[in-house]
């Protein structure tokens, strides 16, 4: 009882701190359309480590005062090019949260709706990677894949939970025939609806984490292969060159429920403090080289 209420407060949401999350992000999102005049698709991970679940749940599922919303900050609030409506007050205003930490992931994600897309981006002990994998279906992406036995742990913990899934479904496929059969038997008029899948609930009994990388039955994982462009010691990431280049290769022939989306690095801030305005950061010029 004490953890269940304990739950009940993590999740409360404060209709004053939705009003000011939903204005940061429609601010944020104004910012980026203006620095993005090709209007090619930008994708915003929000951060949320060490943040409440109910600051999430606030921009997943509208509090109770925002329903029929009040507030002039979020009517007036523009939506995220992104979203299935032109309404600033429909929900949910954001899906794409990141954490860097497995525990907090995971405790957040059994939380809250499965619709969120978890993108775990700090840096990943091999250790935790197949629970991580395994134990959340809408884990979206992990963004910080370096080493071979990463992908690996990764590619075991998304195969376990696939089958898991599976199984999952067989067995409410059964219970729903077991079902029609017996109604059958009364009669045969309620026999044929009740024995029709509904695609919808079909596709979300299979869990969120169906939703993947378009054209697979069950999700793959998005990966992001790391790369220590700036060679620092202190910095995780592949070496550039014929590493980063097996790294991907064992990846794409070896790990077939993880699919890589790409690559990425946190650059040296020395760097960046260096280069001018205008100036190329020698960081990412080096990982669009490793891209191309």
């Amino acid at each position: 009882m004490a953890t269940d209420s304990a739950q009940e407060d993590e999740m409360k949401i404060d209709p004053s701190r939705a009003a000011d999350l939903a204005a940061n992000l429609a601010h944020t999102l104004q910012k980026i359309k203006a620095a993005n005049p090709t209007s090619r698709p930008i994708r915003l991970v929000a951060v949320s480590k060490l943040k409440p679940a109910s600051d999430i749940l606030s921009l997943v599922s509208p509090p109770p005062s925002s329903r029929q919303p009040s507030n002039p900050r979020c009517q007036s609030s523009p939506h995220p090019p992104s979203s299935t409506s032109s309404s600033s007050s429909s929900f949910p205003l954001h899906l794409h949260f990141g954490e860097n930490y497995t525990q907090e992931l995971t405790h957040k994600a059994a939380l809250l709706p499965r619709s969120i897309k978890w993108h775990f981006i700090g840096a990943l002990q091999t250790n935790k990677c197949r629970p991580l994998a395994e134990s959340v279906p809408n884990l979206w992406a992990v963004e910080s894949v370096d080493s071979a036995k990463k992908a690996d742990a990764l590619e075991r913990g998304r195969a376990h939970l696939s089958e898991r899934l599976r199984c999952e479904q067989g067995q409410e496929d059964g219970r729903q025939g077991k079902g029609s059969s017996e109604e059958g038997a009364g009669g045969q008029a309620e026999a044929g609806v009740q024995g029709d899948a509904d695609p919808k609930t079909e596709e979300e009994n299979s869990g969120a984490g169906r939703e993947g990388h378009e054209g697979e039955g069950h999700s793959k994982l998005r990966v992001s292969v790391q790369i220590n462009t700036s060679s620092e010691p202190s910095k995780s990431g592949v070496a550039p060159g014929d590493p980063a280049v097996s790294l991907v290769q064992h990846i794409v022939s070896r790990c077939p429920h993880l699919y890589v989306q790409g690559v990425m690095t946190i650059g040296a801030i020395a760097r960046s403090a260096a280069a001018g305005q205008g100036e190329r950061n020698e960081d990412f010029v080096t990982l669009k080289r490793e891209r191309d």
